[in-house]
């Protein structure tokens, strides 16, 4: 009997207890999202497919000689336009099946044309839909996700721009007036020409001697 008390004893505090966790997060904010319809925004460092901006690209091939796997595929040809000949792209692939998604093509490129966009949903029924993905097109992604935006992707990826600071002018401090060396020939030129003039002695040594002490205006015979 006992028992049967002490069972029932606690089956009704696990379901209070329970209740209490319940109701603690009933009212509070909701932690998940309504999947697929509602999707969670990827982070600034998640790497996703590999994405292009063709114009930006300057076939520098550094993207194709660091792709460990080999991933990439980039072929050009020159042409001549306006008298003047430059570089055009006739093929830019990638093979989804090889990337390990590393990142180090989108960290060497020198104009930021290839990037690893935010797309993580890249289920498909055939191999053929992951290899050989052009990247010239617009809409290279649209046949593994309807939701797929090249501009949106591409602004994802924009870096901002730092405003233009102005560097204050540099002023340089006013030189104080020279003042001649103390020895210097003008100052004693100067000096010499400034001081009074004395007037010379006249030596009465002699018209003494010949005077009489005792009458001092009558010469000593």
């Amino acid at each position: 009997m006992f028992r049967k008390i002490k069972t029932i004893y606690l089956s009704i505090l696990s379901i209070l207890i329970g209740m209490k966790v319940t109701f603690k997060n009933l009212f509070a904010k909701r932690v998940t999202l309504n999947y697929p319809i509602e999707k969670q925004p990827m982070k600034k460092n998640f790497r996703g497919m590999v994405d292009l901006i063709p114009e930006a690209c300057v076939i520098c091939y550094q993207c194709i000689k660091i792709c460990p796997t080999a991933a990439l595929d980039l072929a050009h040809k020159t042409i001549t336009a306006e008298e003047k000949k430059k570089n055009e792209i006739t093929k830019f692939t990638f093979n989804a099946e090889l990337c390990c998604f590393c990142g180090l093509c989108e960290e060497i490129c020198p104009t930021d044309a290839i990037f690893l966009n935010k797309m993580y949903e890249v289920s498909v029924f055939s191999h053929d839909q992951i290899i050989d993905i052009d990247l010239m097109k617009d809409d290279k992604y649209t046949h593994i996700s309807q939701d797929y935006d090249f501009k949106k992707e591409a602004l994802k990826m924009a870096k901002p721009v730092k405003p233009a600071v102005a560097k204050p002018a540099i002023t340089t401090p006013a030189k104080p007036a020279e003042t001649p060396a103390a020895n210097s020939p003008a100052l004693t030129a100067t000096a010499v020409q400034d001081a009074p003039k004395e007037e010379p002695k006249q030596d009465t040594s002699g018209a003494n001697d010949n005077q009489n002490p005792a009458n001092p205006n009558t010469p000593k015979t």
